[in-house]
């Protein structure tokens, strides 16, 4: 007898008869995994929130995101969920394989109600799901992004250099085609990755030069709030591997992808491999985390990209 067969043999009866996305999310909410909430907004524009399972039953389960609640996505609705679980938790559970544990899980429900809570998190109470689809979304975990986080952004739209390669002398700030500042917040940064971000441009005009910005380069200066570390500052070659406009919103939504990177005090640049921008992944991992557990912190604090 194999240890799976008999782990799975000493669980209770009710529990092997529970169903797949029941038994899952009960799982991850045991060992504190993030959920990550995709949320079809009024503008047809996935939103990425992570969440943490407050609770499981056989009809629901109550999902609550710490940081601040995005003011363009509804409180309820269609949506779609996406985790991943620990390694060890797969001997546990009949069907899965230790060889696919990289992957998550990806379910489809519903936003029932959405309630707002004193600290600015948002408490918010879906339907279970009925099926689960194990898969692989994406080689780096997206983080929603609040204002609060960013200290300086700045975008110039489309990249196209004299010469291909990469600038020598950065451009300076003046020149930028967009930027993120206390007089204009037009700019802003939805979500990020190590090997990505998806950006957010309001009230700007459709021109021949935004027309079809697929596949066209895009050259952002990043510096992220710090806590742990100095705050890092980045510059970031991108490539659009989707654009969108919205013309009843004059609102332009960029996904793009990191090829290039350089440190602000660096003079070299660096090729982004599969592990993604590295200084990008310890901030995700640290300040970002500590960021989001201290809201009124970000409420008192004086970003840049604070609305006036």
């Amino acid at each position: 007898m194999s240890l799976r067969t008999a782990l799975q043999r000493l669980l209770p009866f009710r529990q092997r008869k529970a169903s797949l996305p029941l038994r899952l999310l009960r799982t991850a909410a045991r060992h504190r995994s993030t959920v990550q909430l995709f949320l079809l907004g009024q503008q047809r524009q996935m939103e990425n929130i992570p969440c943490k399972i407050e609770r499981v039953d056989k009809q629901s389960l109550v999902l609550r995101h710490a940081g601040p609640w995005p003011t363009d996505c509804p409180g309820r609705g269609q949506c779609s969920l996406y985790f991943k679980l620990p390694l060890a938790a797969h001997l546990y559970l009949p069907g899965l394989t230790s060889s696919r544990a990289h992957e998550g899980f990806l379910c489809q429900t519903r936003i029932m109600e959405g309630r707002p809570q004193p600290d600015g998190g948002m408490r918010l109470h879906l339907r279970l799901p009925s099926t689960a689809l194990q898969r692989e979304l994406r080689r780096h975990d997206r983080h929603f992004i609040s204002p609060g986080c960013v200290e300086m952004l700045e975008l110039w739209l489309p990249w196209d250099p004299p010469s291909a390669g990469l600038p020598a002398d950065l451009p300076t700030d003046s020149s930028a085609s967009f930027n993120a500042s206390r007089r204009q917040a037009r700019l802003r940064l939805v979500n990020l990755s190590a090997g990505g971000a998806k950006l957010q441009i309001d009230n700007v005009d459709f021109t021949e030069d935004l027309a079809n910005m697929d596949l066209k380069q895009a050259l952002i200066r990043l510096q992220l709030r710090g806590l742990h570390q100095p705050q890092p500052e980045s510059w970031l070659l991108c490539r659009c591997v989707e654009s969108r406009y919205n013309i009843h919103l004059s609102r332009l939504v960029l996904r793009l992808s990191f090829c290039q990177y350089r440190d602000a005090r660096a003079d070299n640049w660096d090729s982004v491999g599969e592990q993604g921008v590295a200084v990008l992944q310890h901030w995700l991992a640290q300040d970002h985390a500590a960021l989001l557990k201290a809201p009124a912190s970000l409420a008192n604090s004086q970003s840049c990209i604070d609305k006036d």
